[in-house]
């Protein structure tokens, strides 16, 4: 009897993969709309999406549904660089040392004595690399996160279709205990707006107008470090944020300032997937003002 219970109740992985895809869809946004009512309470209305967050997750569920290509190839680390150079130039770039699907294949002896290693399809993380590091280990651990898809945690489907392979880059330095800083430049129809400034902890959360004026917006706990120096090229990095987010209605674009010379970092689509909640609320409608 337990011998058939177990065989009834077994289901073979690849049958649980298959149903997780056919269903993705109609599950993605049940999730979507499931976590935005858990974080604010009320069940969300796409029609009259009035605040940032209701128009973030209105944007989440659209490219759930019918994809986003444009999102998908700038939301890649790899790809996008060539969008990159188009827009802006090379010079921007941090230097890739190597790239590659097979971790096995990675010269670790041949780099600079410090340098980083992530993934094109993920968001955040990596591990840095150095001439002590245990390679085995670290061949298993980027194994483990290319076989990782960036979707299923959050449901925001323009990470789904990229194909997952290692960068290793120069190693940013600004000098900073907590650094390199963060400058998360949000955009509103190619105007930059804000800039969100982060640490390599997280433990930043600090927003300033263009003006470098500090506000009093947060979504992480207000006992974190709230100011952060002004950037030395505070006016190229705004020109460069400008520029990458020209065609797009909403996008966070995510910049470095190392002694002076501006690096790009990333383009932000849906920040957080939506999981923070702004302090005070009424910075998500006023951001969603700027949405128009």
């Amino acid at each position: 009897m337990i011998l058939t219970e177990t065989i009834k109740n077994y289901v073979p992985e690849p049958i649980i993969h298959a149903k997780r895809r056919l269903f993705r869809r109609s599950d993605g946004e049940r999730v979507i709309r499931r976590r935005f009512r858990n974080i604010h309470g009320y069940d969300l209305d796409t029609t009259n999406a009035r605040t940032f967050t209701e128009k973030l997750y209105r944007r989440m569920i659209a490219v759930n549904r019918n994809g986003n290509e444009t999102f998908t190839r700038l939301a890649d680390k790899y790809v996008v660089r060539d969008w990159v150079t188009e827009t802006i130039g090379a010079n921007y770039l941090i230097p890739m040392l190597w790239s590659g699907d097979d971790p096995e294949q990675i010269p670790f002896g041949h780099f600079p004595e410090l340098c980083f290693a992530k993934t094109s399809h993920g968001s955040g993380g990596g591990i840095r690399v150095h001439p002590g590091i245990d390679r085995v280990k670290t061949v298993a651990a980027l194994r483990h996160l290319l076989r990782q898809n960036h979707y299923w945690p959050l449901r925001e489907f323009h990470y789904y279709p990229i194909r997952p392979r290692v960068l290793i880059e120069v190693l940013l330095d600004d000098g900073k205990d907590l650094g390199p800083l963060d400058y998360r430049v949000w955009c509103f129809h190619g105007e930059p707006r804000a800039i969100q400034v982060d640490n390599c902890t997280h433990t930043m959360n600090a927003f300033y107008t263009p003006q470098w004026k500090l506000t009093d917006a947060t979504y992480r706990s207000a006992s974190g470090i709230r100011e952060a120096p002004r950037p030395e090229n505070l006016d190229h990095l705004i020109e460069v944020a400008a520029k990458l987010s020209r065609p797009f209605d909403y996008v966070r674009v995510d910049l470095y300032s190392i002694k002076g010379k501006v690096y790009f970092g990333e383009m932000t689509f849906t920040p957080t997937g939506g999981q923070n909640k702004f302090d005070p609320l009424e910075w998500d409608l006023l951001f969603g003002e700027m949405w128009r």
